[in-house]
């Protein structure tokens, strides 16, 4: 993980999300890329919208430049590699496409927590970046350092279309020298396809070759609850995840434990899209480990 990306907004939580990347640069010898977004107003060709909008630009250019100028005289920045922009968008998914950017292996995001008819309505930035990124996506919320990442919780539901991106998860945990261990939720429709859970989950364990016995169950009434409360019960440092990054109806359909989890969870969480065999996005999130290897909590 070469180059980093962070989007900053200012806030008190982007900062931390700085503070981690510039952590994990050091360990990683990454250049950090500090972006400020500023999406534009909506398109038009009336002089007034224009005009307006090249303020803002010019504004935001001159606080985000005293933003740096204050940033890398922080301590935490010193032999930080720094890339800065400021980059004007009509839409959030443009940054992504963006020349410059290509090269970026990570992104780390700043993630405010976001409640009721808000989060149903318009979500937040982050879940736009894990819904939109081919990269990980790290979320933060609190201040953490890469030394106090000791276990991350691999929340999977083991299909074979995981395995290229597990491998992503894996090798980011060696890199930090943090501790996996691995979690699938069980919740009651999932009685009816026990078997079928289990087998994905064998062969998980056999092409991969961890060891059966870090394999957790746990039993929940939803997945996302599930998530939460083993996280909690067993002090977990960090969450990664899968997620199938659906955007509009398919969304609301099918639930997108990813995003949901970057607005309710204080852990870092640490999201990668996966790609099913058609080439789409697939669904995925937890599942289970051979029937003598069980380690099934309530």
């Amino acid at each position: 993980m070469k180059n980093i990306l962070v989007p900053t907004d200012f806030s008190e939580c982007a900062l931390n999300a700085i503070k981690f990347a510039a952590d994990l640069s050091i360990k990683l010898n990454s250049t950090i890329h500090i972006t400020h977004i500023h999406q534009r107003l909506v398109p038009s060709d009336t002089s007034l919208n224009i005009d307006l909008d090249s303020k803002i630009v010019l504004k935001e250019k001159e606080v985000f430049e005293d933003y740096i100028k204050e940033l890398v005289g922080m301590d935490f920045m010193k032999d930080i590699k720094l890339e800065t922009s400021l980059d004007t968008v009509f839409q959030m998914k443009d940054i992504l496409v963006m020349d410059k950017y290509e090269d970026i292996d990570l992104i780390v995001m700043g993630s405010h927590i976001i409640e009721g008819i808000e989060e149903f309505f318009i979500g937040s930035d982050t879940q736009k970046f894990i819904q939109l990124a081919h990269c990980p996506v790290i979320s933060i919320k609190e201040e953490v350092k890469i030394s106090d990442i000791k276990s991350i919780i691999f929340a999977s539901d083991f299909k074979k279309e995981v395995l290229p991106k597990f491998e992503v998860i894996r090798n980011f945990a060696h890199k930090i020298g943090a501790k996996l261990q691995y979690l699938k939720i069980i919740t009651p429709k999932d009685y009816s396809a026990e078997q079928e859970e289990m087998n994905d989950i064998a062969e998980f364990v056999k092409t991969t070759g961890i060891n059966p016995d870090e394999v957790s169950l746990f039993k929940a009434i939803s997945i996302e609850r599930g998530i939460i409360k083993y996280c909690r019960e067993e002090n977990a440092d960090m969450l990664a995840i899968e997620t199938h990054g659906k955007t509009g109806l398919s969304h609301l359909l099918q639930d997108n434990i990813a995003e949901s989890l970057s607005n309710h969870m204080i852990i870092p969480l640490f999201s990668v899209k996966i790609e099913d065999e058609r080439g789409g996005t697939t669904d995925s999130i937890v599942d289970f480990l051979t029937e003598k290897n069980l380690i099934i909590k309530k």
